[in-house]
């Protein structure tokens, strides 16, 4: 029944290389990780392969949330032509939102697979760690899921200020042990 994750799969070597890389630089024994070895084809501006940002609210976590392309996975981003216009900007296969909650959970992103990017104003590897910006805090009063930035010049509803963006650092970790392409 098709291939089967074992110790030879492209899989596990870049999960146990995310997992040693991890615990060196975090001393983390948990994560969340999303591993592709397929190919995925992505057309249009303003695309990502993977949009990273924080996932548990503690102050001391160390929860690692991890992206890998393994030497099996291919990602293409490409222009969009169609709807009266061409679409071939602001794209990265790898990004780091500044969405915190906490102190911000350590990020890896890891490729060892084939990376090709055809988009303008594009990157591999976008990072915005912290941000002016976070959709973690309600719009003042109003409660919701706004965009609202962070400063120590608004109150949040409790009557609190937000938090600043120098309160909130997280360790990110690009890893690339392959070629990428970007061609424009």
């Amino acid at each position: 029944m098709g291939n089967k994750l074992g110790t030879a799969s492209s899989e596990y070597a870049a999960f146990d290389d995310v997992a040693k890389i991890a615990g060196k630089i975090t001393n983390s024994t948990e994560g969340y990780t999303f591993i592709n070895s397929g190919t995925y084809v992505i057309e249009g501006g303003n695309a990502a392969f993977s949009n990273s940002y924080e996932h548990i609210g503690g102050k001391n976590d160390t929860t690692v949330a991890s992206v890998v392309n393994t030497s099996e996975g291919n990602i293409i981003i490409h222009p969009y032509s169609g709807n009266g216009g061409i679409y071939d900007s602001n794209s990265a296969a790898f990004i780091v939102s500044p969405s915190v909650i906490g102190n911000g959970n350590p990020q890896i992103l890891y490729n060892a697979g084939t990376v090709e990017m055809y988009n303008k104003k594009s990157a591999i590897f976008f990072l915005n760690p912290n941000g002016d910006y976070t959709r973690n805090h309600s719009n003042h009063n109003y409660g919701g899921f706004f965009e609202q930035p962070y400063s120590n010049l608004i109150p949040n509803p409790s009557g609190t200020f937000y938090d600043d963006d120098t309160l909130n650092p997280r360790e990110i970790t690009i890893v690339n042990r392959n070629k990428n392409k970007y061609i424009r």
